[in-house]
């Protein structure tokens, strides 16, 4: 399966979500992912509906920073890499073409730890950092993304503190 064969729901997959008019702000948690952006790795928790898409995405918007966003639900976990080469593209221009080698066969089934090994060093120089967002709806019926995310986040925290 190639990459471009499902272009509409990458797109889906990868566009960060429109909130509208009716946002609250709220400053308090917008300075924490401000301070945030010191840090190699920051998870937003919270329980469904309480807002943590919304904070994010608006978040984005108003702080204007470069931000790869992937929206993942349960059974994405096979392609959550696929969808991650394209979000990052959208910031690096080039990098899903990049990291094809790596994503393995079948729409991005790709061994976590094997992607993993080569985002960092694959990653171009840049004057402005990036986030890489990954919105999960993750929960006990989604045992394959859990993991996948669960160890993602550990491998990723470790070697951004090495480089």
């Amino acid at each position: 399966m190639a990459m471009t064969e499902y272009p509409w729901e990458i797109s889906e997959k990868t566009k960060i979500p429109s909130i509208g008019e009716q946002y609250a702000a709220r400053p308090e948690l917008e300075a924490r992912l401000n301070r945030a952006l010191r840090v190699k790795l920051t998870t937003v928790t919270a329980p469904a509906g309480f807002g943590k898409t919304t904070l994010v995405s608006e978040w984005i918007r108003r702080s204007r920073v470069d931000a790869a966003w992937v929206s993942l639900n349960a059974d994405d976990g096979d392609r959550l890499w696929l969808y991650a080469a394209h979000a990052i593209d959208g910031v690096i221009p080039g990098f899903a073409e990049t990291m094809r080698p790596f994503l393995g066969g079948g729409g991005g089934a790709a061994s976590p730890k094997r992607f993993i090994s080569h985002l960092i060093p694959e990653l171009p120089p840049r004057s402005k950092p990036f986030l890489l967002v990954l919105d999960t709806r993750i929960s006990s019926k989604a045992p394959r993304l859990r993991t996948v995310c669960a160890f993602s986040c550990g491998t990723c925290r470790n070697r951004c503190a090495s480089s």
